[in-house]
């Protein structure tokens, strides 16, 4: 299913840490490695736990005990290794539900993240990437739509160029199109990006542009957060797979549908303070499950009203509007070593108000 959003792409360039900072930050914290039965990657399991500490957890040992240990432990991240056919909404969804219920609120309480592969190599491969990537992100690249009846993304791909202003950061924009593939813009990505994919997606598509387009154009270094529908489904030939394939260090997207302005709340953490990219994300989850006033970790199909208003603050307050929402987000997903702590330049705040959401 296509999802009626549209595309705002935000890309970071990268400088290089001084010499001498070598290696990539990743923050010394209390794991837990949740791993799959499966034997290569049950392995690959108690390697990264050797690496990064904690505890080790067998999926199979079910939900009950899972979420017993978390609350005797702890822990605050969970790093999930599992074979890309264990990659459900299902698994998400329930690990999700878990990781909200380590103490008695029904806010996000671990950061966490997804290590997996073709196969326990590709997924040892880039488990190890965030290692390495020790660069620095200094200037903002919005790619987007301009066209008639898009005006709520374009202000905010304004409000986003105008906070760039006396800040440091540099700034491009690239318009894409919503209609046509652009496989002559591929050229315009690069490695050492933080980006933004935000609009019309499925598996092998984002807003005109096929996964295929990426073959050969190198993203090492990058961190993509994808706001489009089913772009984090993965498997041959899905816009994660492939974008993984050309070397990102991390990928946030959505197996289920999404609401392009959930990664905006992730934004707003990533690039204000020093943290790992599972605490940023964490954080910014629980920016919009306050903002949408969730009171229940509680997944269900809810039917869209039959009338289609105009975007206004009323819809907030609707209880399918909290329902999808949830919904969405209980199928977003990380891939990639959570206790990773990218490096930025200088702070930026990318907050993005209510207000700009309702085009008022």
């Amino acid at each position: 299913m296509v999802c009626a959003l549209k595309l705002i792409l935000v890309t970071v360039c990268i400088s290089l840490l001084p010499i001498g900072d070598l290696y990539a930050k990743n923050v010394s914290a209390d794991c837990v490695i949740i791993a799959s039965a499966n034997e290569e990657f049950y392995q690959l399991a108690v390697e990264i736990r050797d690496i990064l500490g904690g505890d080790l957890f067998s999926l199979s040992r079910g939900e009950n005990d899972l979420l017993r240990h978390l609350r005797q432990t702890t822990p605050s991240f969970a790093v999930v290794v599992v074979p890309r056919s264990e990659m459900t909404l299902k698994l998400t969804r329930s690990l999700f539900r878990i990781f909200c219920s380590v103490d008695e609120d029904v806010l996000l309480d671990i950061g966490f993240g997804y290590i997996t592969g073709r196969d326990s190599e590709q997924a040892r491969e880039f488990f190890y990437r965030s290692r390495l990537d020790s660069l620095k992100k200094a200037s903002l690249t919005i790619a987007t739509h301009r066209y008639p009846g898009d005006e709520l993304v374009q202000n905010v791909v304004d409000h986003y160029a105008s906070k760039l202003k006396g800040t440091g950061w540099n700034y491009k924009e690239i318009v894409l199109s919503d209609s046509l593939p652009y496989p002559n813009r591929v050229h315009e990505f690069d490695e050492n990006q933080l980006m933004f994919l935000i609009g019309h997606g499925s598996e092998q598509w984002i807003c005109g542009l096929h996964a295929s387009v990426f073959n050969g154009v190198s993203l090492r270094h990058c961190i993509v957060l994808s706001g489009a529908c089913q772009t984090g489904k993965i498997d041959d030939g899905t816009i994660a797979q492939t974008m993984i394939d050309q070397g990102v260090t991390a990928y946030l997207g959505g197996i289920d549908d999404n609401f392009w302005f959930l990664q905006s709340f992730i934004a707003k953490e990533m690039t204000i303070a020093p943290l790992s990219i599972g605490e940023t994300c964490r954080r910014g989850i629980n920016n919009a499950l306050e903002f949408a006033k969730i009171d229940e970790i509680r997944f269900r199909e809810v039917t869209k009203p039959s009338v289609n208003s105009p975007l206004s603050a009323s819809i907030f307050e609707t209880e399918w509007w909290r329902q999808m929402l949830l919904n969405h987000i209980g199928g977003l997903v990380l891939y990639g070593d959570p206790t990773f702590q990218p490096q930025f330049d200088s702070e930026l705040d990318l907050s993005i108000g209510v207000n700009l959401f309702l085009n008022e």
